[in-house]
């Protein structure tokens, strides 16, 4: 109705091409008006609060076996980087 999904699918584009992790959703025939517009709106309020206090992803299982991949990346010759997950192609 406004042709925000024209700027919306332009900021997802620069976003990715960047490497910066988000959230895209296109809902296919929703506007700002409807019946999908309350879902998407917690959806929408879930993915800031989310952003605000992040879960606990990482814990103590995935820091092991990261550090038994390193050894193994090391011991291979390769480059271990650190890995940053907000970030879509995980470098700082």
């Amino acid at each position: 109705m406004l042709y925000l999904t024209q700027g919306a699918e332009f900021l997802h584009r620069i976003l990715f091409d960047a490497g910066v992790g988000h959230e895209y959703r296109l809902v296919h025939g929703a506007d700002h008006v409807g019946p999908s517009l309350a879902p998407r709106i917690l959806d929408a309020l879930a993915f800031i609060g989310r952003q605000i206090e992040p879960p606990e992803w990482i814990d103590a299982t995935v820091l092991k076996a990261r550090a038994g991949f390193a050894g193994m990346k090391q011991a291979a010759g390769l480059p271990n980087e650190l890995i940053d997950p907000r970030r879509i192609h995980g470098q700082y």
